[in-house]
């Protein structure tokens, strides 16, 4: 039998404990993934580097002054004409934050 995609064993990553920051804890490629990609040395680590965790991405809070929290939109093919924005940014937003004066 012979299968459509080379079938490679991926490189396991123990987790001891959860995970925190951000982004995704594991990135594992899709079957019909074209471009593969595996880690392997290439002589250029830094010495003493090891195989340490990298630095952990801080997240960064600040103020956004908007014109407006709606959104219009003009395309043709979306049914409505006015759409909520709460936050701006790529991050997405988990956490429902309340400011008081």
């Amino acid at each position: 039998m012979v299968l459509p995609f080379p079938q490679k064993s991926a490189e396991v990553v123990p987790i001891n404990g959860p995970m925190k920051g951000r982004g995704a804890v594991t990135n594992i490629q899709g079957r019909y993934e074209v471009n593969g990609r595996e880690r392997f040395d290439d002589g250029w680590t830094v010495p003493g580097s090891g195989d340490e965790a990298p630095a952990p991405l801080k997240t960064i809070v600040t103020d956004e002054i908007a014109k407006s929290i709606l959104s219009r939109n003009t395309s043709p093919d979306i049914p409505f004409s006015v759409s909520l924005n709460p936050y701006r940014g790529c991050e997405h937003v988990i956490r429902k934050v309340t400011m008081c004066d």
